[in-house]
């Protein structure tokens, strides 16, 4: 018989047994026991990411990734940084493993927390990220490019606001009426009045008041204040000084 011929090879009673266990698994309730053992392996996976950052292999994994670009997609734990998914699940994965304290499991000897979980969260926050600005685009925002536009889910945004390119609003920000935000631009903790341009600027536990233009290539330190009106001018570095 010739080799167009031949049947396919039969599949093992062992191999279609587990076939189909993983198949069902998505729509079986995990039992009590497995459930709280997963809790338990995702806590010890995430304490060993925090205190791995802060050793020598999590600091060469931070640099590394600080030289590799990327839309901002997810958070590199033990840094301020958030870069494309991939590249934050490589840099929490070797977080995870620096001293060889997260998760075991002693018959296959592997460390399957380190690689799970870190992939797991990247996705899920790249995931949780494009919902929110989906959000905001059904909401009368505009984003000229919305892969390059970072919003933290507490924000708020009022009406008829655009972002351009580069912008992150974090933490507990609020974006008045009428603003246009960006690029490169980010504000954290921030507030801003209505109609005002924020460009290529930082900002931190600042206030910004209604009709400004801040920047470009500003700094706000904790504590400024540019008042309605008001334009800093290119280079401005508050250090928590009220704008003059």
């Amino acid at each position: 018989m010739s080799a167009s011929r031949k049947s396919p090879p039969k599949i093992s009673p062992l191999m279609l047994k587990l076939a189909t266990y993983i198949a069902n698994a998505r729509r079986r309730a995990l039992p009590a026991a497995v459930t709280e053992r997963a809790k338990h392996h995702l806590l010890d996976t995430l304490a060993a990411m925090l205190s791995g950052s802060q050793l020598l292999p999590g600091r060469r994994a931070i640099e590394f990734v600080a030289t590799q670009g990327g839309v901002p997609e997810a958070t590199v734990i033990g840094s301020n940084m958030v870069t494309s998914a991939i590249n934050a699940a490589l840099a929490n994965g070797m977080h995870a493993h620096a001293d060889e304290t997260d998760d075991t499991y002693y018959l296959a000897l592997v460390h399957p927390g380190c690689g799970v979980v870190p992939a797991a969260l990247a996705l899920a926050e790249r995931e949780l990220r494009s919902r929110t600005n989906r959000h905001w685009l059904l909401n009368g925002v505009t984003m000229i490019d919305p892969r390059q536009t970072f919003i933290d889910i507490g924000v708020r945004i009022g009406r008829d606001v655009t972002l351009f390119p580069g912008t992150m609003l974090q933490g507990d920000t609020t974006i008045g009426d009428g603003c246009e935000i960006g690029p490169n631009t980010r504000l954290v903790d921030c507030h801003v009045g209505h109609s005002s341009r924020v460009e290529n600027s930082v900002g931190r536990l600042a206030s910004i008041g209604d009709d400004c233009h801040v920047g470009p290539f500003a700094h706000l330190a904790a504590g400024a204040s540019v008042a309605d009106g008001r334009r800093t001018g290119a280079f401005y570095d508050s250090h928590g000084e009220p704008s003059a």
